[in-house]
């Protein structure tokens, strides 16, 4: 929704490194180009365990829709609630091309948006400096495997736009 301008507790992640990565070094209104990326890590797991969620098998992540989890996180729930949760990692339906090809997952905040880096000690979250002067290489890289503004927003607009550089 935050593509919408519509304000929300929902972060958006990816679980693809160059996913993430076309992300850091792409900026289609060029106002952060000349200034150093960061490419964040997170392992969803750890940071469900930092804010006492503990799922059946260690390896799961609550899915929006359909896991009790996330019932505490609903709109409803958080105006009624007095203490604040902490922020947890989702899945989402993939029911649409852009989260299926930019491999969507999310963070959710509760009442108190908590920043995910906390004083720094965490450890489940880390930080990588793209330097500016790798931005253009990266770029190039990334255009050579495909991953480009057609193939991550796959919508008619970008189709037509992608089509008139051809024409």
């Amino acid at each position: 929704m935050q593509h919408h301008g519509l304000p929300t507790r929902l972060l958006d992640w990816t679980e693809s490194p160059l996913t993430a990565l076309y992300f850091v070094v792409s900026d289609p209104d060029k106002t952060t180009d000349d200034k150093p990326g960061a490419l964040w890590a997170l392992l969803p797991q750890e940071l469900n365990k930092s804010s006492n969620l503990e799922p059946l098998h260690q390896s799961d992540i609550p899915g929006f829709g359909d896991d009790e989890h996330l019932d505490a996180y609903l709109p409803t729930q958080v105006a009624k609630k007095g203490i604040g949760l902490g922020p947890i990692a989702a899945i989402a339906l993939r029911n649409n091309p852009r989260i299926q090809v930019q491999q969507g997952v999310f963070t959710v905040c509760h009442k108190t948006l908590t920043p995910l880096e906390g004083d720094g000690t965490v450890q489940y979250l880390w930080r990588y400096i793209v330097p500016v002067d790798a931005k253009p290489l990266i770029r190039a890289e990334l255009e050579m495997l495909n991953l480009n503004k057609l193939s991550m927003f796959p919508e008619l607009a970008n189709v037509a736009e992608h089509a008139r550089t051809f024409a």
